[in-house]
């Protein structure tokens, strides 16, 4: 998984168990995923299983990583419930402890084990997990201590290499693929509705705006207000959402970013609106984890459904400049990982010396 060897000296404080889009499908991923709705039940649930004294879970749309300090129980009988067993056997699970987890959490926060190489979405996704645990008390001082210095390290390696600069995120790819697939039939530039206000849905409407299609896009949220404020930002006209899908009836594609936990595009809804569309193909790329589209929604006709796994093999720009970069941003992290490893280390000793408390 990552370059780091978990027989080095560091004491096993830190423990990492998870999974990830190499490792596990995204029908298996959306199983295992925690939303901000459930974070604080799954801490709890988590710490009370594993008696960790700190914990947090990094659940994104390629990853679902849990981080215990001080654990006296492996978190494996915790993820393996949370999930389901039958679709825990379909996972090759992420493993590491001690100094490997450190190296391990060190990569992930500098995008060196994302799917676009480099992308610095998943910085934002790290702060956001580190800062939901504390929220719930579940990440305290040394373990909020890990997660800064992390996003410090991937700072100072992107801002080195210039890796950062090359990166695109997942979100900034799904718009790409959403334009350059519904040009093919749009009878001129290709009108664009991008379905969440979130993160990931302004970048999406941040990567349209420099891209080849009708404007201004159309931002599609439940929450009115904060589509607004999105909006503002990135020139976008907003539509409130609504089941029957009326806000695509003249849409050539769609991207679905929500961190909704169900399916709210569902294949009757979308059968009843192609009906509406005199044989007008509709793409849809849907980068949610759990997936925002109904896989069954593939066989509607004329709709071409694309998932966050089918971009991964869609992806192009991984030449060999961005891999020198990444190699090199690689040896600026592993240099961070191993300072805060062995900091780890002289904690633990300290403490079982009884010279910190």
């Amino acid at each position: 998984m990552t370059g780091y060897s978990s027989e080095r000296a560091s004491p096993e404080r830190l423990r990492l168990l998870g999974l990830n889009h190499r490792g596990a499908s995204i029908a298996v991923r959306e199983r295992f995923a925690v939303p901000a709705s459930r974070l604080a039940e799954a801490l709890r649930s988590l710490q009370a299983s594993t008696e960790a004294r700190e914990a947090v879970i990094l659940s994104t749309c390629n990853r679902v990583e849990v981080y215990t300090l001080d654990a006296s129980r492996d978190s494996e009988g915790w993820l393996r419930d949370w999930g389901g067993s039958e679709f825990w056997r379909q996972v090759e699970p992420l493993r590491a402890v001690g100094e490997a987890a450190v190296g391990h959490l060190f990569e992930v926060a500098a995008g060196l084990d994302s799917m676009m190489v480099g992308e610095p979405q998943i910085r934002t996704q790290v702060r956001a997990a580190m800062e939901g645990a504390a929220a719930c008390g579940a990440c305290g001082h040394e373990l909020r201590r890990v997660f800064v210095a992390a996003l410090r390290a991937a700072r100072k390696s992107h801002a080195a290499t210039g890796l950062g600069r090359l990166a695109a995120s997942v979100p900034a790819v799904a718009a790409e693929t959403a334009v350059r697939l519904s040009a093919v039939s749009a009878p001129s530039r290709p009108r664009v509705v991008v379905v969440g206000s979130g993160h990931s849905g302004e970048l999406a409407l941040q990567r349209l705006a420099s891209l080849n299609c009708a404007h201004p896009p159309l931002l599609v949220s439940r929450s009115r207000d904060h589509a607004a404020r999105v909006a503002s930002r990135t020139r976008a006209a907003v539509a409130e959402f609504s089941e029957d899908l009326a806000f695509a009836r003249e849409a050539d594609a769609i991207v679905c970013a929500t961190s909704a936990p169900h399916h709210l595009v569902a294949p009757d809804r979308l059968a009843a609106l192609m009906a509406e569309r005199a044989g007008r193909p509709l793409v849809i790329v849907d980068v949610a984890v759990p997936r925002n589209v109904h896989p069954a929604a593939a066989a509607v006709p004329g709709v071409s459904l694309i998932n966050i796994d089918q971009i991964d093999t869609m992806v192009a720009g991984h030449g060999p400049t961005r891999a020198e970069l990444a190699a090199k941003a690689r040896i600026i992290v592993r240099d961070f990982a191993l300072e805060e490893a062995r900091r780890l280390a002289i904690t633990k000793a300290n403490c079982e010396a009884g010279l910190t408390h």
